[in-house]
């Protein structure tokens, strides 16, 4: 009886034991709530598809002499398989000294019931400038349709603005089908959620049908969300590591009905390897264009830090910024080493464009295409988006400044110069 009861205080002091260790790594899960309002994420703009014919089976179009019927598709997304109706008719025309555009908002085929807007025609001669832009482009509205998964349905809310041609749409030997394309300019639903850590609130946006893949921003609740904008924008992605405070997690999962996100607390004292600023990079090993095998490490031996450039010869901001490259080279050439990564589809033009432009350092080829799906784990893991994109990097393998782009490359001067005045 003495051994049972010992033996029960064992699993009991055991069990309190597991118990305690797991609950020492605190997970945190954060409540979504959709919002239908203009958000921090980018809104995205599409061509019309426009009938070279007026379709038989679309009724109230007005007596103009020149007129476009078009049709903008609804898309799909993560959440829905299909959607009705697939999509909506507009048309657009010349009435008198007007642009005259309409939507068949209820989806009839009828626009005997819908209304008319009117734009002046004066748009065609000045299509350029914010304020050309906002005249001539509709109010924000919504637009409902319904989504279908697993035999559920939902109502969607599509918030919309519709914008006359302002040259980005071209069709070749049809200059009236070109004036008359229309753009529709939609704002995806969005998530919203809140969270305390360490007495701080931290807010979050969350975009499931953003441009390139589902994103999350994070801020203080009185910051601002990053915006593309920013030559150092970043946003994060499901099991991604964020550090809130002093405390890490990863970015676990989102429920099915997308109102709840679960971070996954780490039980680190620090990000192993990252890829934004303040973060520790993985060593890379490749091998140059040269056939010789080298590492950012091994780099580091020869300057305190080296400046990693993501570019292309089709890239026409990195062609821009190579003479300040060159110049950044020269300038520092006992402080900073650089590697230069092509992401290019011709290895000899890469090489031709190297020696026509005296850019005397470390270069690698990657083949592949930079606008393709599919990507080499180098540019998946370091989250390479945009080009040119800088990264430097010091000995210890930090992450001292990164971005894109002629301000990013400024920054990292400003940095190279204030650093070698305090020596």
């Amino acid at each position: 009886m003495r051994i049972l009861i010992v033996f029960s205080c064992f699993l009991l002091f055991a069990c309190a034991q597991k118990e305690d260790r797991a609950s020492s790594v605190t997970d945190v899960v954060i409540s979504l709530h959709k919002k239908i309002e203009d958000g921090p994420f980018p809104a995205s703009s599409r061509p019309l598809y426009v009938y070279d014919q007026q379709p038989i089976d679309i009724k109230g179009l007005p007596a103009i002499d020149t007129l476009k019927v078009q049709y903008y598709g609804f898309k799909t997304s993560k959440l829905y398989d299909s959607v009705q109706p697939k999509g909506i008719h507009l048309f657009s025309g010349f009435e008198n000294d007007s642009i005259v555009i309409s939507l068949d908002l209820n989806y009839n085929k009828d626009f005997s019931d819908d209304r008319k807007l009117y734009f002046s025609k004066e748009f065609l001669n000045n299509k350029n400038g914010r304020e050309a832009l906002r005249k001539y482009t509709t109010r924000l509205d919504t637009l409902q349709y319904k989504g279908f998964k697993n035999g559920h349905s939902a109502l969607i809310t599509l918030m919309y603005k519709v914008k006359l041609n302002d040259s980005s749409i071209v069709y070749r030997n049809d200059p009236i089908k070109t004036t008359l394309s229309l753009q529709m300019q939609t704002y995806d639903p969005w998530w919203s959620g809140e969270t305390t850590i360490e007495n701080e609130i931290y807010k979050l946006a969350y975009d499931p049908g953003s441009l390139f893949y589902p994103n999350f921003l994070f801020a203080k609740i009185n910051d601002k969300f990053p915006t593309r904008a920013e030559y150092d924008y970043i946003d994060y992605k499901l099991k991604d590591t964020i550090q809130l405070g002093s405390s890490y997690f990863r970015m676990d999962s989102i429920d099915n009905q997308v109102s709840r996100l679960f971070l996954k607390k780490l039980a680190i004292k620090e990000k192993l390897t990252g890829y934004r600023r303040g973060e520790t990079i993985k060593d890379i090993r490749f091998i140059d264009m040269n056939l010789k095998t080298n590492s950012l490490s091994q780099l580091l031996t020869q300057n305190e830090y080296v400046l990693i450039d993501f570019w292309g010869t089709w890239c026409a901001p990195c062609i821009k910024l190579t003479p300040d490259l060159v110049k950044l080279k020269t300038d520092f050439p006992d402080r900073v080493s650089i590697v230069s990564f092509a992401y290019d589809e011709e290895r000899n033009k890469v090489a031709s464009y190297i020696e026509q432009h005296d850019m005397n350092w470390t270069h690698v080829f990657i083949k592949g295409n930079a606008k393709g799906k599919n990507h080499p784990r180098v540019i998946k893991d370091l989250r390479i988006q945009t080009y040119p994109t800088f990264l430097l990097i010091n000995k210890e393998l930090k992450i001292i400044e990164r971005g894109y782009g002629k301000e990013s490359l400024h920054q990292i001067r400003e940095l190279l110069l204030e650093q070698s005045e305090e020596q």
